[in-house]
């Protein structure tokens, strides 16, 4: 039902109007009218009185009778940076086309795993999108407890292990290849890996990238020129002991992400290297800092609003027929190929 003309219409409006049972209203608006033989005519003067006295669906009360609401949860742990607004922003353009609504749940210190799992439930959600928001012991926890409620789940950016699903993702394989392969036609052949976050999936899968195409391309790597730290603000204290403990500076930087490699490249800035004449530095995200350094920043793009758009989808497909992940594909992954963005670093 709907505000119209200072009243909510309802189908005990329609039904009174017309001379008819409600029963009969309900069915012609869920189109269930042709199966239980109701007239054309009655069909015809239900939908018709039903748009002349603006009547809509009142998606909170069908959501009690089914259990299900029209509404898809996005699960992350912050909706500020350009990878979770732009991938949130596809989900919303991907639901609203198909009659969905989005709601937003962060992650924090004080909201875990089992509270998000308990607001989806209690909220009826149609589906969950979790957004690079948990590690692995919260995620598994959060889809046992969809799993439970029968509420489809679409994870983006992590890994489903021992659940069914679905995943999406940047091609990481790719565009790291593409990444160690632009240093190497750079002729740089003493390359390091810089890396935080060494508990999370994607940092993880980047890492492994990294090092599988150094091998690929016979480029030996030092066990020392993987530095690898847990947060971002422990970086150039490492930085720093690493160029207290090598014989020879790397002449190329691949990082985990672009903050980091906008970190790295100050550091050796400072410390009196020039970039990229001595050191040549890579990123991965295309966020839009890489632009503002004087001297850009190389990178990897990664297609967020794509993802975003892509992980609602097939969450859309599960939602509307529940067989979708049954048999062979229990989990349904999907990767997407990111570009390589060539600036001046």
């Amino acid at each position: 039902m709907i505000v119209s003309r200072g009243k909510m219409i309802t189908i005990g409006d329609i039904a009174a109007k017309l001379g008819i049972s409600k029963t009969t209203v309900s069915l012609v608006l869920n189109n269930r009218g042709e199966a239980l033989r109701i007239s054309n005519k009655t069909r015809d003067a239900v939908l018709a009185t039903a748009r002349e006295m603006g009547f809509r669906r009142n998606a909170l009360a069908r959501s009690v009778a089914t259990g299900k609401s029209n509404v898809i949860g996005f699960i992350t742990k912050e909706a500020k940076s350009k990878y979770n607004a732009e991938a949130l922003s596809g989900a919303m353009l991907k639901a609203d086309a198909n009659k969905f609504l989005v709601k937003l749940l962060l992650v924090t210190a004080k909201v875990d795993g089992e509270a998000i799992a308990d607001t989806c439930i209690e909220n009826r959600l149609a589906g969950v999108i979790v957004c690079r928001s948990m590690e692995n012991n919260q995620l598994t926890l959060l889809l046992e407890r969809m799993r439970e409620f029968n509420i489809p789940v679409s994870v983006i950016g992590d890994e489903i292990i021992s659940h069914s699903g679905i995943e999406v993702d940047t091609d990481s394989n790719y565009g790291c290849a593409l990444a160690v392969e632009y240093l190497h036609c750079k002729n740089r052949r003493k390359i390091a890996i810089v890396a935080i976050h060494p508990h999370l999936h994607y940092s993880q899968v980047r890492a492994a990238n990294f090092k599988r195409t150094l091998r690929k391309l016979k480029l030996k790597m030092p066990e020392n020129y993987f530095i690898n730290v847990p947060y971002m603000e422990d970086l150039e204290d490492r930085l720093e002991e690493f160029c207290n403990s090598v014989e020879s500076i790397p002449n190329g930087i691949l990082c985990i992400s672009d903050p980091v490699a906008m970190v790295t490249m100050r550091f050796f800035r400072k410390k009196g290297y020039r970039i990229p004449e001595d050191i040549s530095i890579i990123g991965y995200g295309n966020l839009d800092m890489g632009l503002y350094s004087d001297v850009t920043l190389t990178t990897i793009d990664e297609p967020y609003e794509q993802i975003g758009k892509t992980a609602a989808e097939l969450l859309i497909k599960q939602i509307k027929n529940p067989n979708f992940l049954s048999g062979k594909n229990k989990v349904v992954k999907k990767l997407l190929k990111g570009s390589l963005i060539q600036r001046e670093s």
